[in-house]
């Protein structure tokens, strides 16, 4: 998955969609599934979106499964492209490994998603064919 402006992005080339109706139907299943609340989302207009819900059928608080169902147009000729943060987005993520062969040792790497949040925010921010804000 590629990072752009700051969020995780799936784009699907329009070279890779029908080019008439003739061809074939065309619809697409994307599920979005983290271990970190997604907060913000962005996907093409006309775009079903399903969130999770609650024991009493309420939309959860903190989503962290998405499903996303969409048509596109048989003669577009845009990308399909689909924006996704989570509340880990902009937060550095450490890992660390131990060898056996060098006890005294301990092997470190720091990834930095790009990225800048203003202000923490709660929930699910769902837009419809916009690039997020860098």
């Amino acid at each position: 998955m590629k990072l752009d402006d700051g969020s995780f992005c799936l784009r699907v080339p329009a070279s890779l969609l029908p080019t008439s109706e003739a061809d074939y139907v065309c619809k697409l299943h994307v599920i979005i599934e983290t271990s970190d609340a997604i907060t913000f989302l962005s996907a093409p207009s006309d775009t079903l979106i399903s969130k999770e819900l609650d024991e009493a059928g309420k939309e959860k608080a903190e989503q962290r499964r998405v499903e996303l169902e969409y048509s596109p147009e048989p003669t577009s000729t845009k990308d399909v492209s689909i924006y996704f943060q989570t509340a880990a987005t902009n937060r550095p993520v450490l890992l660390a490994q131990t060898s056996d062969k060098h006890p005294d040792e301990v092997a470190l790497a720091i990834a930095l998603t790009p990225g800048f949040v203003e202000k923490p925010q709660s929930g699910l921010d769902v837009t419809y064919d916009e690039r997020p804000e860098p």
